[in-house]
């Protein structure tokens, strides 16, 4: 489990501000290494480290404002911990970027030189020829971003295992509902679109439901120390009315992966 965080239309100074406490408040997600990916003018940047606060203090020397940027924590699942494995990942060229949250080992099984089920996602992409189309092989692997820079699109695709939410005021989308406001979860879908059409406006929502968090300490369901509602439940448990009776964590459906593993594996 790890989480990420979009925003637009943000100076540096106050990203910083506002992933200082982010990331404080998502330690449970994840603290084995930070980055952030986004665009400034024409440029994109990114910055990385398994220590948040050079990640932050690198931020103090970025000038300009970002139209999008897209921070990570990471919480090792695949792969070994270190810097090049830390988000967002940066394909060998340096012409494609990843960001994502979930495990999937059987897509790091398939492509046997990735590094991690990450890693795989910019392999599998490099190798088709419709972006489109890579749901059919990288499914069930939670909630992901590859920022195309030669092409300069951006790819995103969430799937029923991870969840991302947006706060209507903000326009702040988060892995789950971190501070009081009216907030939408993100649907299931896949979307290409070029970097200056990247906005909230191209996500399709559910409804908004207005959260307040009152606490901080163990929710009520996952069990897991977050900020909690006056119901001693998350954000993410609240606003799905999820009840420890009703969990109903199921196997993930791999059978793509067979179909394409003579593809893949070279």
């Amino acid at each position: 489990m790890c989480a990420i965080n979009v925003l637009f239309n943000i100076e540096p100074d106050k990203l910083r501000e506002y992933l200082q406490n982010a990331w404080e408040i998502l330690k449970f997600r994840g603290e084995d290494g930070y980055g952030i990916v986004g665009q400034i003018d024409n440029r994109i940047i990114v910055a990385k480290s398994q220590d948040n606060n050079k990640v932050l203090n690198k931020l103090n020397s970025i000038s300009g404002k970002f139209k999008w940027v897209i921070a990570h924590n990471r919480k090792a699942s695949v792969g070994s911990i270190n810097l090049d494995l830390t988000h967002p990942i940066v394909h060998e060229d340096k012409k494609l970027i990843v960001v994502h949250n979930g495990t999937n080992r059987d897509l790091f099984d398939v492509v046997k030189y990735a590094q991690s089920d990450t890693d795989a996602i910019l392999h599998v992409y490099d190798l088709i020829k419709d972006p489109m189309k890579i749901d059919f092989i990288v499914n069930n692997i939670g909630v992901y971003f590859i920022v195309d820079i030669e092409r300069k699109k951006i790819l995103f695709y969430r799937d029923s295992l991870r969840t991302l939410y947006i706060e209507k005021k903000s326009n702040v989308l988060v892995s789950e509902p971190i501070f009081n406001g009216e907030w939408a979860l993100i649907k299931e879908q896949l979307f290409y679109v070029d970097f200056d059409e990247f906005s909230p406006d191209v996500f399709e929502k559910e409804e908004y439901k207005n959260l307040t968090f009152t606490k901080t300490g163990l929710c009520s369901v996952c069990n897991k120390n977050k900020p909690l509602t006056n119901k001693d439940k998350c954000g993410d448990c609240t606003y799905q009315n999820k009840a420890k009776k009703n969990l109903n964590y199921s196997s993930n459906n791999y059978s793509a992966y067979s179909y394409y593993k003579n593809y893949l594996c070279y």
